[in-house]
Formats: structure tokens, sequence, C-alpha cells
């Protein structure tokens, strides 16, 4: 008579299963390359803003007439984390260098689309840049080809 104890007995191992591991690489892979997407979109849009920023930081006629021609834009994180803080509509600080001078601006961003909100000179001095210019913008075009004199008569006088 043969005894028969549980470490006799056949114990067969569960069949290891690598198309598991398999589908958690693919799952992980395919997440890291959504992320990797996503911030890419991200850095992208950043960038068009950042272009859109500076060409209206260049063009508007209060920065040119306090600073001269914009030579350099940058992004001041600084400025723009400490104004974060404080809360409110999402804004930017930019480092401006112009040919006459240097200051900060302000640019908002939101659903508007970029809006320029304030100067600030290196004295301190904020200038507001949403005042709207009262002056009616002349233009006009002269043709040279097209131009007639009328000399009239001439009427002498006593």
């Amino acid at each position: 008579m043969s005894s028969y104890t549980p470490e006799d007995a056949f114990s067969p191992e569960p069949p290891k299963s690598r198309t598991a591991i398999k589908i958690i690489i693919a799952v992980v892979l395919i997440g890291l390359g959504i992320i990797c997407c996503g911030c890419l979109g991200m850095i992208a849009v950043s960038w068009m803003a950042y272009g859109d920023s500076v060409e209206t930081i260049k063009g508007n006629r209060v920065v040119q007439q306090n600073l001269g021609d914009v030579t350099t834009a940058e992004i001041d994180l600084q400025a723009t984390g400490e104004l974060a803080e404080s809360g409110g509509q999402q804004q930017l600080v930019y480092r401006v260098e112009g040919t006459n001078g240097s200051g900060k601006v302000i640019v908002a961003t939101g659903p508007a689309g970029l809006e320029l909100k304030t100067l600030i000179l290196e004295d301190g001095t904020e200038i507001d840049l949403q005042v709207q210019d009262d002056r009616i913008p002349v233009e006009f075009e002269i043709d040279s080809g097209e131009l007639e004199i009328d000399t009239g008569d001439l009427v002498p006088q006593n």
C-alpha cells in the first residue's frame, strides 16, 4: 500500500500568458502616445498665440509711441505667475524692448482672442492700452494720372 501525500501530487503551473503582457504594454504605449500628441498640440497652439501676441504688441500705436519700434517681446513667466495668483481673467505679461525704451505689456487671453490691457513703463507708469483713439483715421489716395489743375481766370486786382 502506498501512502499519498499532497506534496507528491502533480501541480501543473498555470500557462504563462504573454498575450496579457503584450496588451498591457500596448495600452501603456498608446496612452503615452496620446499624452505626447496632446502636449505637442498645446505647444503648437501656445506658439501661435505667442506669435499673434508679439505682432499685436508691435503694431500697437501707444506701445510704439512710448517704446519706439519693438525689437524684442518675451513672456515674463515670473510676472505672469504673480498675476495668475491674483485670479481673474487669464493674462500674460511680456517684457518688451524697443528702440526708445523698455517696459511690460499685459495681454489678456480669452474667447474673444488676444487683447492688450496695460503698458507698464520702466518708471512704473501704467498706460491703459484699451483706450479708444478718438481721432478719425484719414485715408486717401491720389492718382497723379488723373489730376487736373484748374488755373481759372486771373482777375487783376486794383
